[in-house]
């Protein structure tokens, strides 16, 4: 029979010491941990910066705000957001607000192709999809006009200005009547 070696615990004479590299130029410390760290920094409150609401923005601007989308609705005087604050996006608007559009057929014949598609309706589909092929080509063309007719108001009016006018007509031009915000001043004709 062999015998088993057990192996025993070495004494601490025997044990050698770990060794401390530190590399020229160190600070001759090891780096704190996360926690460490963030208990040595002082702790800072938020900073007051505007208006009685204090704090990060302020109550001062949540107002503003507030004032500028009631503006945008049509239930209050106020300023309006810097996007609509210009004389010249006004007349835009007029002009856009003045006239019927055909964009909101375009999204009535989007809904009405999906249903027929859901039943089932192929040539009927077909035909549809044709339309509305059809009719954007007639929008786009609307589109094209209706930005030179806006550029030539805004430009016989306000000579020297320089505000862009073209796409906000155009965007607002394609939103439905009832969406449309600053809301509608002057009515549709006919």
């Amino acid at each position: 029979m062999a015998l088993l070696k057990i192996p025993r615990r070495k004494t601490a004479a025997t044990t050698p010491e770990p060794v401390v590299l530190t590399k020229p130029g160190g600070k001759g410390k090891a780096t704190p941990k996360r926690s460490a760290a963030r208990a040595s920094r002082p702790v800072t409150p938020y900073l007051k910066t505007s208006g009685a609401g204090g704090g990060r923005g302020g109550g001062g601007r949540r107002a503003a705000v507030g004032e500028q989308r009631a503006a945008l609705r049509g239930e209050g005087p106020g300023p309006l957001p810097p996007r609509d604050r210009a004389p010249e996006r006004g007349l835009a608007r007029q002009v856009v607000d003045g006239r019927r559009n055909l964009t909101t057929l375009v999204f009535g014949l989007y809904l009405l192709i999906v249903g027929v598609q859901f039943a089932g309706r192929g040539a009927l589909a077909q035909a549809l999809f044709t339309l509305l092929l059809v009719l954007l080509l007639i929008v786009i063309a609307d589109a094209v006009l209706l930005t030179r007719l806006v550029r030539r108001e805004v430009r016989g009016a306000y000579p020297d200005s320089n505000v862009k006018t073209g796409f906000y007509s155009l965007q607002r031009a394609l939103l439905p009547r009832r969406f449309r915000l600053p809301r509608p001043g002057v009515g549709v004709p006919g």
